[in-house]
């Protein structure tokens, strides 16, 4: 799926340029309509990455750079004609997380855009919780005590559990999510399957990371 890019420039010279070059990249791109209302534009159009100008129309990017990060944590590269140290310096103090001065080339603008999605993309892949750490492309989770390779179905378990961590996933919802059709199955067979997971996490020494209650549920807990 080509990637969204939402720029909020308001030289049109520049946009158009920005547009052009980045559509010839195949990137999806978006610009502002209303600058009274940039960050509700940006939530709607729910974009990869923004690129967003410091010296705008009414407020300026700072105000939008903090409005956006009350709600969002899309990668942000402030473009800038000022003061580098003093605009850097803020922008990033409000969320951003790269920067680019006027004037720019396009292919560096293009490689900020890479090297930043690509960044969070690899960070999206990896979960952390307490010391340990699970990989969405390995299936693997690692500790100082070792690591384990998970089956496809013991890592959407292990993926339900830890977007829910501290907090009980019911029997049925993790059957309902995991198997299509859940219902003509039985709490025996998702018992198996926790049965297997758990002597996996042993393997590493965080057995009791996984706890359950009778006619709760499981959940996965970020402390021994």
């Amino acid at each position: 799926m080509n990637k969204k890019v939402f720029i909020v420039e308001d030289d049109e010279n520049i946009l158009n340029l920005m547009i052009n070059n980045l559509n010839s990249w195949d990137y999806l791109t978006y610009s502002v309509n209303d600058w009274n209302n940039i960050s509700k534009e940006v939530k709607y159009q729910n974009p990869d990455i923004v690129l967003c100008d410091i010296q705008l129309p009414f407020k300026d990017g700072f105000y939008w750079i903090k409005k956006i990060r009350e709600y969002s944590k899309v990668p942000i590269i402030v473009i800038s004609v000022s003061n580098i140290d003093n605009n850097v310096m803020h922008a990033v103090s409000l969320g951003a997380d790269d920067y680019i001065m006027k004037p720019f080339s396009m292919n560096l603008l293009v490689a900020k855009i890479q090297a930043l999605l690509k960044r969070v993309s690899n960070s999206e892949n990896v979960i952390f919780w307490a010391d340990n750490k699970y990989n969405k492309l390995t299936n693997e989770i690692q500790n100082v005590n070792g690591s384990v390779i998970l089956t496809p179905t013991e890592s959407s378990m292990i993926q339900i559990l830890l977007q829910n961590i501290n907090e009980f996933v019911p029997n049925n919802e993790l059957l309902d999510l995991l198997w299509q059709g859940g219902n003509y199955l039985n709490d025996n067979t998702l018992n198996v399957n926790i049965s297997r997971l758990r002597s996996k996490l042993n393997q590493i020494k965080i057995k009791d990371s996984l706890q359950n209650k009778r006619g709760v549920g499981y959940k996965m807990v970020d402390h021994e």
